[in-house]
């Protein structure tokens, strides 16, 4: 709470890159071994499936998520987003889904 999280987007060659960094209290060189390993969590009510489940996709897709220690405090996690995906993994319900936001009324 009341720290900066910063958002970086670039769009580089084949990939769409989305960076997530924070300042906090980073992670140790325990858990950065175990980040991606499915039901690994270090929060009280965490499942520990985030992580591992978006590497898993983003790695179908041609892409990757990764870690990035960084100087001092804090943690960047970045995921490579293919700008053209290897044949066609998208379950059809999920290319035809209406993606547009709902009327806030």
């Amino acid at each position: 709470q009341g720290q900066t999280v910063i958002l970086r987007t670039k769009r580089d060659g084949n990939y769409c890159t989305v960076e997530v960094e924070d300042h906090g209290s980073g992670v140790s060189e325990q858990d950065e071994k175990k980040l991606f390993r499915p039901f690994f969590t270090t929060k009280e009510q965490g499942h520990g499936l985030s992580l591992a489940a978006g590497r898993k996709v983003m790695r179908e897709l041609g892409g990757d998520l990764v870690f990035q220690r960084t100087d001092g405090r804090g943690a960047v996690f970045r995921m490579m987003i293919p700008r053209k995906i290897k044949g066609d993994p998208l379950d059809p319900k999920i290319r035809a889904a209406d993606w547009t936001a709902p009327d806030n009324r």
